[in-house]
């Protein structure tokens, strides 16, 4: 295999209907130039194309990076939804 050069990643999906980020990954020496910035705007871009109307992501409270992240983005913090598989 040859070297990774990658930067950074994000994986978009849909649950329950709806479109959903389950992460945005950047690597240490890319922070600072905006690309977990860029890699989520794209992913919105593409579930817009796809139909969806709005995006939902879990952030783990205390995740200030990513709540910045995901705040100038638009996303709105609201009370987390009780998980149906916890009984």
């Amino acid at each position: 295999m040859g070297a990774d050069h990658s930067r950074g990643a994000i994986l978009a999906s849909e649950l329950d209907g709806e479109s959903f980020v389950a992460f945005v990954i950047v690597r240490a020496a890319a922070k600072g130039d905006r690309l977990a910035t860029r890699l989520l705007a794209r992913a919105l871009d593409g579930m817009q194309l796809a139909g969806y109307s709005s995006s939902r992501a879990f952030i783990t409270d205390g995740n200030s990076p990513s709540e910045r992240l995901f705040a100038a983005a638009g996303f709105r913090r609201v009370e987390p939804r009780p998980d149906p598989a916890q009984g």
